[in-house]
């Protein structure tokens, strides 16, 4: 009797419903975590994002060609290693620029080598005072980026609640500073891209096809012809600049171009030789001077 009582009493009914014990709710700490871990995440491909662009820019904004090739190809190889402080700063001293300092693009043509060969570089041109603003808060970036990337661990305890809620904020900050960033980095990668086409067009143009084939220099595209022209516009006295006062804002603002440039051992042999300006020598204190303006028949300004 007392075997079948207990075996009714340990065989339970099959449609007996038997809830399972619920389980435990997530830990707070661990879930803080991971929402860490995914924000860090979303921190370094914006971060990424931002050094693919601006090799972009640094490798494209300049092209070099002669009658054997034109080579962006260089440029991009020799970006792709680099570091973002070295990225920012390399884009800071040639893409973007201090108007006061230099123009927002410069063409080159001269003799190298193997022939007729062209250099173009465009580029954003700003204030000084915003040029200044800019390369303080490009240095706080490329600082921000490197305290997420090696020091984040160490400037936040991930291991109790309170210090990840610190390190959430502190990410929150940091995103919203990346993609700001970002959007201005677009921005000018936007104006770039215009700019282009704008560069495409001269490279196809009659003038610097001709240069290609025939090493016929464009004298109204080169940088030297630019400058001695903005140097007459605000210098020139009865119409008449001195040379000296081109060659020096040559030199101050662009600082790669000389005479050898264009085949030329002097400024006075560039003037002449470009056919647009017509010199003249006076004496001055007892000295020599050559000046120079611009032929009535000779201004193309070619874009």
């Amino acid at each position: 009797m007392k075997g079948r009582i207990s075996s009714i009493l340990l065989q339970p009914d099959r449609n007996t419903y038997w809830p399972k014990m619920s389980q435990s709710p997530p830990n707070a700490l661990q879930v803080i975590q991971r929402e860490l871990s995914e924000k860090l995440g979303q921190c370094v491909l914006n971060m990424q994002t931002y050094e693919t662009l601006i090799k972009s820019i640094i490798a494209h904004h300049e092209i070099s060609g002669s009658t054997l090739s034109v080579d962006t190809d260089s440029r991009t190889m020799n970006s792709r290693k680099k570091t973002l402080g070295t990225l920012v700063n390399e884009m800071l001293g040639s893409f973007l620029t201090a108007e006061e300092t230099s123009r927002h693009s410069d063409a080159a043509f001269g003799q190298h080598g193997d022939g007729p060969s062209f250099h173009i570089k465009i580029g954003i041109a700003v204030s000084a005072d915003d040029y200044n603003q800019i390369v303080r808060d490009l240095k706080d970036f490329v600082s921000l980026r490197n305290d997420l990337i090696h020091h984040f661990l160490e400037r936040h305890d991930i291991a109790s609640y309170d210090g990840c809620r610190v390190a959430e904020k502190a990410l929150i900050e940091a995103n919203h500073q990346i993609e700001r960033h970002l959007d201005d980095l677009r921005t000018w990668g936007k104006d770039l891209d215009q700019a282009k086409l704008a560069m495409a067009e001269l490279v196809q143009s009659a003038v610097v096809q001709d240069f290609l084939v025939t090493g016929k220099i464009p004298w109204p595209a080169t940088e030297a012809v630019r400058a001695f022209r903005a140097a007459a516009a605000e210098f020139s006295a009865d119409g008449w600049t001195l040379v000296s006062i081109g060659s020096d804002l040559i030199a101050a603002q662009h600082p790669t171009e000389a005479p050898s440039n264009y085949g030329c051992s002097s400024w006075r042999q560039v003037l002449h030789d470009s056919g647009l300006f017509e010199l003249q020598y006076r004496k001055m204190e007892g000295r020599r001077t050559a000046w120079y303006r611009e032929k009535r028949s000779s201004y193309t300004n070619l874009q």
